[in-house]
């Protein structure tokens, strides 16, 4: 008896199949793993989010500053040093920010961005994966603050906390955003261009955690450059309801531009 073989057309057929099914399932398996990742992030951010309701509730029910004392000294601090004790995510020391601890590492840190200036920024900076809102935690870097007029708010000063945003995805650039999307001025924009790169992290869209602890992910516009007009909305004017609405960077009384041309 002969052995049947494979003919050649046979052996073509089967290699044309395999080959149409690693096409239609590998993208399948990469969009679970970017599935993944997002949820893994989103857990992070919750961690992050309970913690600071930890600290605020041992503070007089109010927020840190992002960073303060003098740049680069023995006292400088950046607000993952602050949470640090209520997450135990093994943070050492006070003035490196190049450590990868836990959660504080967003799984896609590596991740390319839009603007290929970013790429790569997050992945050098491991507890400034995340960022906090400055408007809620401003800077005081040299023991002065940043923007004239503002400071850590409280509890009591938060108008609507479940859609306040404390924590969003960062680039590594900076501790604290401002979450602007008005503008796309340059890539060395750190906190504008920076967050408007972030927000597309996961799947064209980022997460994000409120001042209430809760942590959802938002779409980004389309065009990343853009002005978000439905989901995370920085001002006011930009919201559906207009200057009656609320942003979410930015619903703390006397802080909104409450007029379209305030929002060019």
């Amino acid at each position: 008896m002969k052995n049947r073989a494979f003919t050649l057309i046979e052996l073509l057929v089967v290699i044309a199949i395999i080959a149409i099914l690693a096409a239609i399932l590998f993208p399948v398996f990469a969009q679970a793993r970017a599935k993944a990742r997002q949820i893994a992030c989103l857990s992070n951010q919750k961690e992050i989010g309970t913690a600071f309701m930890m600290y605020v509730q041992d503070y007089d029910e109010t927020f840190p500053f992002s960073d303060y004392g003098p740049s680069g000294g023995a006292d400088y601090m950046v607000w993952p040093f602050l949470v640090e004790p209520y997450i135990k995510g093994g943070v050492q020391g006070t003035t490196n920010k190049n450590q990868k601890k836990s959660i504080f590492v967003c799984p896609d840190n590596g991740a390319a961005t839009p603007d290929s200036f970013f790429t790569g920024f997050a992945a050098a900076r491991g507890l400034l994966n995340y960022n906090v809102n400055r408007y809620l935690m401003e800077a005081n870097r040299n023991n002065q603050g940043l923007n004239a007029g503002l400071t850590v708010q409280s509890m009591a000063a938060i108008e609507a906390p479940a859609s306040l945003v404390m924590v969003c995805e960062a680039l590594g650039t900076l501790p604290e955003i401002q979450g602007r999307d008005n503008r796309y001025t340059t890539a060395s924009d750190q906190h504008n261009a920076g967050y408007m790169n972030a927000r597309t992290r996961h799947s064209g869209g980022a997460n994000f955690t409120f001042a209430d602890g809760h942590s959802k992910w938002f779409k980004a516009p389309q065009n990343y450059q853009a002005r978000s007009l439905n989901g995370v909305i920085w001002t006011k004017c930009d919201g559906p309801l207009g200057a009656n609405g609320a942003g979410w960077f930015q619903p703390l009384s006397g802080t909104l531009p409450t007029t379209n041309a305030a929002c060019q």
